[in-house]
């Protein structure tokens, strides 16, 4: 994840077509805009995308996505769906 020009290292704890859950070494605030780079996701490339910080409690992070493309969002629908597939 990137906050202005800071790389956080997170770990997703859950994803949907909406946003994602993700616990990071440091707290973010609510309302903060950051860059998700989700790497090795479509075809062993990095996907980027926008978000914002939805929940804060602690170390995990409610992030919902914005401004995102219909290929992205495109391929997170099918991510989820595999996801759900597999459970």
């Amino acid at each position: 994840m990137v906050e202005g020009k800071t790389v956080l290292d997170g770990h997703t704890k859950d994803i949907c077509e909406a946003g994602l859950g993700v616990v990071l070494a440091r707290p973010l605030s609510q309302g903060k805009r950051v860059k998700i780079e989700l790497p090795n996701i479509y075809k062993s490339a990095t996907m980027v995308l926008n978000a914002v910080v939805r929940h804060q409690d602690k170390h995990h992070h409610g992030l919902e996505f914005v401004s995102i493309t219909e290929a992205q969002q495109h391929i997170i629908r099918q991510l989820c769906k595999d996801k759900k597939s597999q459970s």
